[in-house]
């Protein structure tokens, strides 16, 4: 069956939410796992039937597809799955810039790709470019959070009806509600047993300790490795890394968020370095809330003075 939707981003914004609520719905069927194929350098348009063939209906299913938020960030993807499926539904789900940043920090911080330091600190560097060379992915932090260019972008790729654009707040404060709406824009039966009160987002790991730990067992390495080996002629070589890669997860989750636990209050920004990421992101986040029709003053971004 031809995939008919594709949960793109935002990253850190949700998505992974939204994907372990919709897969308990009896007529929808998505892939666990993030496939890249769409976005450089994986993309290769002669392998697409071997892309499709990973999205197999398992009981029939109405609804085919998958999630990856990096699909909204990467230039081109939504052309290229406009071009190879017109009548796919997207959904986007959205986040308060500042507050995807932190998650977005940490979350690069633990998988290797920036160094452990406090968010000040690895802000600060950001921000001066220090760490551009060394750190090639460091970059994605800030710009991933900038939603209006490739909102454009998609809007010219499809029609509006088939696009759906959720604010992950929204979607924390009433999840049930939110689960239903999804439900109704692809068309499949609104009420079913999710349990949507027991399913939890990714939690962030804030603890420095922690995350050097998690370096030095290897995330950045086999994290590295099941990205690049994600294509739909490496199956076994993917299922290799994605097993380690989970050994690792639970290693993480069981043992060491035990003994390392995230400190008890949340990242704080300092006021001047929030600030600047207020500045960055406002003019962006007017226009995002142009292009939606909707009112985000209740983004951190529009109180931050």
């Amino acid at each position: 069956m031809t995939p008919n939707l594709f949960i793109i981003g935002a990253q850190k914004a949700g998505t992974t939410y939204l994907l372990r609520h919709l897969r308990q719905h009896p007529e929808i069927y998505l892939y666990p796992e993030e496939l890249h194929f769409f976005r450089e350098p994986y993309y290769d348009p002669t392998l697409v039937d071997a892309f499709e063939s990973l999205l197999v209906p398992r009981r029939g299913e109405r609804v085919v597809g998958m999630k990856c938020p990096g699909y909204l960030h990467y230039p081109g993807v939504t052309a290229r799955l406009a071009e190879h499926y017109p009548a796919a539904r997207i959904i986007v789900s959205l986040r308060d810039p500042i507050d995807r940043f932190i998650s977005a920090y940490y979350h690069y911080v633990r998988h290797g790709r920036i160094p452990v330091a406090d968010i000040n600190e690895g802000l600060a560097a950001i921000l001066d470019g220090s760490y551009d060379v060394r750190y090639p992915y460091a970059g994605q932090i800030l710009a991933f959070g900038r939603y209006a260019e490739r909102l454009e972008a998609l809007f010219r790729a499809y029609d509006r009806p088939n696009v759906l654009c959720l604010i992950s707040e929204a979607v924390a404060e009433d999840p049930d509600g939110s689960v239903q709406g999804c439900c109704e824009f692809l068309g499949v039966g609104p009420r079913f047993s999710a349990a949507v009160s027991r399913l939890r987002s990714n939690t962030a790991v804030y603890s420095l300790p922690r995350l050097r730990i998690c370096q030095a067992l290897g995330f950045h390495e086999s994290y590295e490795y099941w990205l690049h080996a994600h294509e739909p002629l490496s199956r076994i070589r993917w299922r290799l890394a994605h097993t380690y890669l989970r050994a690792l997860r639970g290693i993480d989750r069981l043992v060491l968020a035990r003994i390392l636990p995230n400190p008890p209050e949340n990242p704080v920004l300092a006021p001047a370095l929030e600030k600047c990421l207020a500045t960055y992101y406002r003019p962006d986040a007017e226009r995002t809330g142009e292009l939606l029709a909707s009112d985000l003053s209740q983004w951190r971004v529009f109180k931050v003075c």
